[in-house]
């Protein structure tokens, strides 16, 4: 008749074909063996499985009789890897149907177990710091591209690879274990493993004090020896050493071959340079500033004007013996350096010194001299005096002293000197006058001459030495002693012819014969008596 109806016919699929391995990651022990629990593949071979008898069969046999099946189902170890799995499906109809899938046990990722994460304490010192996790990835991977690494609080949390720790993560206690997880992306299967995570203390540099040098040329640099901080520095911490490092950078890098030369000289003043105090086991460090001072020299002033008189030769100039005046610079002069210069500038370098610092000859007057001194840290002081040369005392040199013979006629008289003293002093308060034998006598001085003094030769050279009270200074000149006896010349007859009257008396001028008498003398007086 041509006509239909429509229903609707199941088509039930008893046993997919080909049916898919069981593929489970192995288990701790890592032998290729695993637990399965087979019924979880019904799904697999029936979708769905309702009304249909499932058994699994280690061999063909079985599973075309039917018996034995495994049991239970539910927990199975693999007896090989891969291994083969016969299911026998029976439907209500009785209809049988045996198909078959492997079981594959996949492996667990193969890495590296990481060494300790150690890390350096931060600036709080409490032994917790920020770890770069993902810095040991590497390490435990080995590179290899198909694996990822997580890392968790618990075991429990990196099975399940949930919550995973924040990058960076602070540790929490110190030494602290967290857990890794390892997992490879083309099967899914992971393993555990432990990182153990420590922070070691930092070292302690102690602030050290300044290290102070002098300037010993002014040019505001010294030679510092770096490592008279190190005591001071380590504060008796062992396992430790130090160097320097001309910034916070360097120090920080710790690279030897920036470390500063030790003795090291500044380049500014003040000057902070960087020591670097690590420990030689951990290779944790600290740093801490150094402070580099170069000490101007010291001004200790001006001293007492170094007076001496003049030489002999009235000239403004006289010898000096500067080296007198160390103990008047500094006290106690021993281990210095005393060093006297004609200019500032000199003093100022150390440059020029006068030498022989016993016998300088001032070249004008007054003149100042420069005065440095230095010690053996080349600390350096610097002072100034002047020389001033004293005028010896100006006075009369009177011409020779002559007295006549006394009455007995040997040349020998006795003289009163201080007869002379008021001439030569010339009124002046100041001035005293001695008399001595010899110029060696008067400028020592030794004995002087009595007042009154009988000569020894005739004449005689005594020598006068002048005392000035208020200047200390004197002065000698000689003065020579004479004895006069004149010594008259018994004239020829003084014979004049008669005039007129022709009577024996005449006129004569006796004063012609002054000169046959006296010889020429003009030291001489002639006079005529009856």
């Amino acid at each position: 008749t041509g006509c239909y109806d429509i229903t609707e016919l199941d088509l039930i699929v008893i046993l997919a074909e080909p049916l898919p391995n069981y593929e489970l990651c192995d288990d701790d022990i890592a032998d290729g063996f695993t637990i399965f629990d087979l019924t979880v593949w019904d799904l697999e071979i029936a979708d769905p499985p309702t009304g249909l008898i499932i058994t699994y069969h280690e061999t063909p046999a079985s599973a075309s009789a039917g018996t034995p099946f495994i049991d239970p189902a539910t927990a199975y170890t693999n007896l090989s890897n891969p291994q083969i799995i016969y299911v026998r499906v029976v439907n209500t109809d009785g209809c049988v149907t045996i198909g078959f899938f492997d079981l594959v046990v996949l492996p667990l990722p193969v890495f590296n177990n990481p060494t300790t994460f150690e890390l350096c304490d931060d600036a709080v010192a409490d032994g917790l710091t920020a770890f770069d996790l993902t810095s040991k990835d590497l390490e435990i991977t080995g590179g290899n591209p198909d694996y990822i690494v997580s890392y968790y609080l618990t075991l429990a949390d990196a099975d399940a690879g949930t919550p995973a720790l924040a990058i960076p993560y602070t540790n929490i206690t110190n030494p602290q274990i967290v857990f890794v997880r390892v997992e490879n992306i083309n099967t899914g299967c992971h393993d555990t493993t432990t990182l153990e995570l420590l922070v070691h203390p930092l070292p302690t540099p102690f602030p050290p004090t300044p290290l102070e040098r002098c300037d010993n040329n002014a040019d505001g640099q010294a030679l510092f020896d770096l490592t008279l901080a190190d005591s001071e520095i380590i504060g008796g911490q062992t396992d430790v050493f130090l160097n320097y490092y001309l910034t916070l950078a360097d120090a920080q890098i710790g690279d030897p071959l920036t470390a500063l030369v030790s003795p090291y000289t500044n380049t500014i003043t003040p000057q902070i340079v960087y020591a670097r105090l690590e420990n030689t086991i951990t290779g944790c460090f600290d740093t801490v500033e150094l402070e580099l001072i170069v000490l101007p020299a010291t001004n200790i002033g001006t001293f007492p004007q170094y007076e001496l008189c003049d030489d002999p030769i009235p000239d403004g100039s006289t010898t000096f013996d500067l080296s007198t005046y160390n103990t008047i610079v500094v006290p106690d002069p021993t281990g210095l350096i005393i060093t006297y210069h004609v200019t500032q500038a000199d003093a100022d370098i150390g440059a020029s010194p006068i030498t022989p610092d016993t016998a300088y000859n001032n070249i004008t007057n007054p003149q100042t001299i420069y005065v440095r001194t230095e010690d053996v840290d080349e600390c350096v002081q610097l002072g100034n005096f002047d020389l001033f040369v004293i005028d010896r005392p100006l006075f009369v040199v009177p011409t020779p002293y002559a007295l006549c013979e006394d009455n007995v006629a040997d040349g020998f008289t006795e003289f009163d000197l201080t007869v002379l003293t008021p001439i030569i002093i010339g009124g002046n308060p100041d001035y005293s006058v001695a008399y001595y034998f010899s110029e060696a006598d008067a400028e020592a001085p030794n004995t002087p001459l009595p007042d009154i003094y009988t000569n020894i030769i005739n004449p005689q050279i005594i020598y006068i030495r002048v005392d000035d009270a208020s200047t200390g200074c004197y002065g000698v000149q000689p003065l020579e002693l004479r004895v006069v006896a004149p010594e008259a010349i018994v004239p020829t007859i003084y014979d004049l012819c008669d005039e007129l009257p022709n009577d024996g008396f005449g006129t004569f001028d006796l004063t012609t014969k002054d000169a046959e008498i006296t010889g020429g003398n003009p030291d001489y007086l002639v006079s005529y008596f009856l």
